[in-house]
C-alpha cells in the first residue's frame, strides 16, 4: 500500500508541474522545460518530511536532467537521492546503487574519471552485501569502472573489473545473446579472447 501510495504521490507531483505549464495558469506565459525542472526541485525541498518521496522525485528529475544532456545538475540530484536512501531505514541497497550509478555516469560526462570510478566502487561494494553480486547494477557499475580507468590510463587496475563484467556474463548469459558485450574501449582481439 505504501508503494502505491508514493507512486500517486509521484503522478500528483509530475502532473502538477505541468500543469504549471498550462497558458491558463500562467496568464499566457510560455514555461520552458529548464523551468519546469527547477520548479520540480524546488518542490522537492518542500517534502522534507517524506524522504522516500524526496529521493523517488530526485530520481526522476535526475534521469531527465541526465537524458537533457545536464550532468552537473542530474549529479547533484543524484547525489542528494543517494545520501536521502543511505539515511532511511530499510531502504533497498537496489535503489542505493541506482542513484549511485547514476551519479557516477554524470561524473563520467563532466569528465572526472576518478570521482566516477570512486562512486563506481560504492556501488559495487554493496552487490556482495545484497548477494547479488551478478546482479545488472553491478555489471553496469563494473562496465563504468573499467572504462573509467581505461580514461586514467591505468590499463591494468581496468583488467579486474573488465574480467569480472564477463564472468557474470558467462554465468548468467547463454554464450549467443546479444546482451552479452565487452566494453567498447577494449581491443577487439582482447574482447574475443575473454568472451570465449
Amino acid at each position: 500500500m505504501a508503494a502505491l501510495a508514493r507512486s500517486n504521490a509521484t503522478q500528483d507531483f509530475l502532473l502538477g508541474l505541468f500543469r504549471a505549464s498550462d497558458p491558463a495558469e500562467n496568464r499566457g506565459a510560455a514555461v520552458t522545460a529548464r523551468e519546469l525542472l527547477a520548479r520540480g526541485a524546488a518542490r522537492v525541498d518542500s517534502l522534507a518530511g517524506h524522504p522516500t518521496l524526496q529521493a523517488d522525485l530526485l530520481e526522476t528529475l535526475a534521469s531527465v536532467e541526465m537524458s537533457l544532456g545536464e550532468y552537473r545538475t542530474a549529479e547533484r540530484m543524484a547525489g542528494r537521492e543517494a545520501a536521502l536512501r543511505r539515511a532511511l531505514p530499510g531502504a533497498p541497497d537496489s535503489l542505493l546503487a541506482r542513484a549511485l550509478n547514476t551519479r557516477g555516469q554524470a561524473l563520467d560526462h563532466l569528465g572526472a574519471p576518478d570521482s566516477a570510478a570512486a562512486v563506481f566502487d560504492g556501488v559495487i561494494a554493496l552487490e556482495p552485501a545484497r548477494g547479488a553480486g551478478d546482479g545488472p547494477l553491478a555489471m553496469t557499475a563494473l562496465d563504468f569502472l573499467a572504462s573509467e580507468y581505461g580514461r586514467m590510463g591505468r590499463d591494468s587496475a581496468a583488467n579486474a573489473p573488465l574480467e569480472r563484467v564477463v564472468a557474470i556474463q558467462r554465468r548468467t548469459l547463454p554464450p549467443d545473446a546479444p546482451d552479452r558485450v565487452v566494453p567498447g574501449w577494449m581491443a577487439i582481439g582482447e574482447a574475443a579472447q575473454l568472451r570465449r
